[in-house]
């Protein structure tokens, strides 16, 4: 996403119609995609070290993560411009997240605490595996009643719960500051546009302002195939005309208006035009 704002090729499909939203959406569906199949393919592999965790846990488990980091990169292309920053930047962030993760890893550590750290995705995602990884080391296999039960102040249920959350919330951040953030093209929007009219309303005046703006195009368009027809019409019928005159420059027995034209008086009352040879 980055490299298409560097290299100005996300700004030159904007010009040729692109909307923000089905730009969003074609990046969302081919990594929902990549997604799935990543997530089976995991799923399967932590099957053999999470023996007592029934497949679908750990398969939602995956599945919510990989959303979680799509959406971290949808925020982190909101406010970086270069390639090398993003690159630097959010593996610096990413990782980074994991050693905030020993604020509570600690099985004594509030409940709040665990909830509020589980905003980093990759924090909510370890403290859900550690917690998967205690009824693996005690052999005790995880059942669905299992979901919801609070341990070391932690659940199952919260992680998923948070990995929601982190999900949609950064999706809606990233948007936010996509639009409130200058950059090298567009106008941003003001910091309170979320609660604008125009904003879920649209503006009407520059909506008629639009299909006025569009009528005027169409009719241009259609006088200028008119034109383009009339143009083509005439440039068959001198085609037609200069083959015709070819032809009898060709033929001994044609005489050309050109023997008789020092002939004719200007005040002539009888003219021949368009003269035709018989046979």
């Amino acid at each position: 996403m980055v490299s298409e704002k560097e290299n100005k090729s996300k700004e030159g499909m904007k010009i040729m119609g692109l909307e923000e939203g089905t730009y969003f959406l074609s990046y969302f569906i081919q990594y929902f995609i990549i997604s799935l199949i990543d997530s089976i393919i995991n799923t399967v592999l932590l099957c053999y070290i999470f023996t007592k965790v029934p497949f679908y846990f750990l398969f939602l488990i995956v599945f919510l993560w990989t959303m979680d980091v799509f959406a971290m990169i949808y925020f982190f292309q909101s406010f970086i411009d270069k390639t090398r920053v993003a690159l630097i930047l959010s593996l610096l962030i990413y990782f980074a997240s994991y050693f905030l993760s020993m604020v509570c890893m600690n099985e004594g550590a509030a409940k709040a605490l665990k909830i509020v750290m589980s905003i980093l995705p990759p924090v909510c995602v370890e403290l859900g595996i550690v917690l998967l990884g205690k009824f693996e080391s005690h052999f005790i296999k995880f059942h669905p009643r299992d979901y919801t039960k609070t341990y070391t102040n932690y659940s199952i249920f919260i992680m998923n719960l948070m990995q929601f959350i982190d999900f949609f919330l950064y999706l809606f951040i990233g948007y936010y500051l996509q639009n409130v953030l200058p950059h090298e093209f567009g106008i941003k929007r003001p910091w309170y546009f979320l609660c604008t009219k125009d904003y879920w309303c649209g503006n009407q005046k520059k909506n008629m302002k639009n299909k006025e703006t569009l009528k005027q195009i169409e009719k241009v368009v259609d006088e200028i195939n008119e034109k383009k027809d009339v143009d083509e019409l005439y440039s068959e019928k001198r085609l037609k005309k200069d083959e015709q005159t070819l032809n009898n420059e060709n033929n001994k027995d044609f005489e050309g208006e050109e023997l008789y034209r020092d002939k004719t008086k200007p005040d002539d009352a009888l003219r021949i035009q368009n003269p035709y040879y018989i046979h």
